[in-house]
């Protein structure tokens, strides 16, 4: 299987003027040199603007048939991945 990086999600910087199209965080988080740092009970959460990854849009425009997803963490937390389902498009992505 050829694979090919369709996003990456973006973190804002010190001088990024609206974060919030980036990501939303919740409790004690730090972002330093492209790294979230968060402290226990800290969330973050990309379902903003530009941290969404629109499916259907690539669906539509493109052959892409499969998806997969690579997160790169150090420590212990969680991580959930949630999709969307839109079958009347002919799209449909697993939940969690």
């Amino acid at each position: 299987m050829t694979s090919f990086l369709l996003q990456r999600l973006v973190l804002p910087r010190a001088e990024t003027t609206e974060p919030l199209l980036y990501v939303r965080s919740q409790g004690d988080v730090t972002f330093v040199d492209e790294n979230a740092l968060l402290v226990k009970g800290a969330e973050i959460s990309f379902d903003t603007s530009f941290g969404v990854f629109a499916a259907g849009r690539w669906k539509r425009l493109t052959a892409v048939a499969d998806l997969s997803v690579t997160v790169h963490a150090v420590g212990s937390g969680r991580i959930e991945l949630v999709g969307v389902s839109s079958v009347a498009r002919g799209f449909h992505c697993a939940k969690r």
